[in-house]
């Protein structure tokens, strides 16, 4: 393959550099425009309904759409699904990734205005200043918009994802109107309509489309891994993957405050339908190394022993069993990532590495 004629972006950073030095310059013209006309004569809290933190994440959600669809459309990331699942996947992918990546962005950005609002309290900003610094922290995000789709992979997506899950489901209990919400369940976070709830809600539906995403990832390094993995085997992992991801979006679609009980039997089917997931990959996929097995073995068991715990032992009540499910179905993911990503680029007979995955999957024992 010929250097010149490549198009990863580890071979053109000017490129990168480019789409990112414009979503910087849109994200400062239009937050600095946004702001001095929607500040005009008012004094600006950090955070709030008309605020610097709103103006930054209403910039962020707009120009980083943009910068990440720009950015993916010409990355690695979407230059793995081109040639096998078709524009089709390509598009609902993309949709899925800008949908997680500026949904994290956004959360971090209330996130640290929230912080900046109660550690300077009634502080109050005249609109250039507010206007400079709300479109200055939406420059920033989308800059790093750009660099994260650039470089999209089924390791960068998993941690997005443990991101994506951490910041928003903290955001939320942070801003919780009721302090004993973790005597009940995780549920009670996303009951209501104030900020605390759209913020849980908001990230268990992203975090589904952030999982559904991965699956694309994991089936096509699956297709190139060297071990011997039916096609059979790929194709049931992936759609067991996008169930649980759209699973769990449906758990933050319909609030327990909403109805309660189908809330509860759509959380009911994602758990158990993720450690069975969990249970069944050493023998859907054996090829995949031996510590990624045992740690799926462990996950298993971590989970069982807290259900053990709350009933009968009655030690964790059902929030300490979620936030232990979650965060074994968090770790298990990004262990997934890892386990099936390839360590190096399969290369074609004269050593060049070859992005085709249709001629990877040929070479590998039951993959059509």
């Amino acid at each position: 393959m010929d250097p010149t004629t490549d198009r990863s972006p580890a071979l053109r950073p000017a490129a990168g550099a480019r789409r990112a030095s414009v979503a910087v310059g849109l994200a400062l013209t239009s937050g600095t425009t946004l702001g001095l006309l929607w500040f005009r004569g008012q004094q600006v809290p950090l955070l709030g309904t008309m605020s610097v933190g709103v103006l930054a994440a209403a910039t962020t959600g707009v120009v980083g759409m943009w910068a990440f669809v720009m950015s993916y459309l010409d990355g690695v990331g979407a230059r793995r699904f081109r040639d096998r699942p078709g524009p089709r996947r390509l598009v609902v992918d993309t949709l899925l990734l800008t949908a997680a990546t500026v949904g994290v962005a956004i959360l971090l950005i209330g996130g640290v205005f929230g912080v900046l609002h109660h550690a300077f309290r009634e502080m109050r900003l005249e609109p250039v200043g507010a206007a400079l610094l709300g479109a200055g922290a939406a420059a920033v995000a989308c800059a790093s918009i750009s660099a994260v789709a650039s470089s999209m992979t089924a390791r960068a997506l998993s941690a997005l994802l443990i991101l994506l899950a951490t910041s928003g489901v903290l955001a939320s209990m942070l801003s919780a109107p009721d302090p004993l919400w973790w005597q009940r369940n995780l549920s009670e976070l996303g009951a209501g309509s104030d900020f605390s709830a759209v913020a849980f809600n908001a990230t268990l539906i992203a975090t589904g489309m952030a999982v559904t995403a991965l699956s694309g990832y994991v089936e096509t390094d699956l297709r190139n891994h060297p071990g011997p993995i039916a096609a059979l085997s790929v194709r049931v992992v992936r759609t067991w993957l996008i169930a649980i991801g759209a699973l769990l979006a449906g758990v933050g679609l319909v609030p327990v405050s909403a109805a309660d009980t189908v809330h509860t039997v759509i959380a009911s089917i994602m758990g158990v339908g993720f450690v069975a997931l969990v249970a069944a990959t050493p023998f859907l996929l054996p090829a995949l190394p031996r510590w990624f097995h045992r740690a799926s073995v462990a996950v298993v068991v971590a989970f069982g022993a807290a259900v053990l715990l709350m009933w009968p032992a009655r030690y964790l009540n059902l929030t300490g069993v979620e936030v232990v499910g979650a965060g074994a179905l968090m770790a298990w993911v990004v262990l997934l990532a890892r386990a099936t990503t390839p360590s190096t680029p399969i290369r074609d007979e004269g050593g060049a590495p070859r992005p085709d995955s249709r001629d990877a999957a040929r070479q590998v024992p039951g993959i059509a």
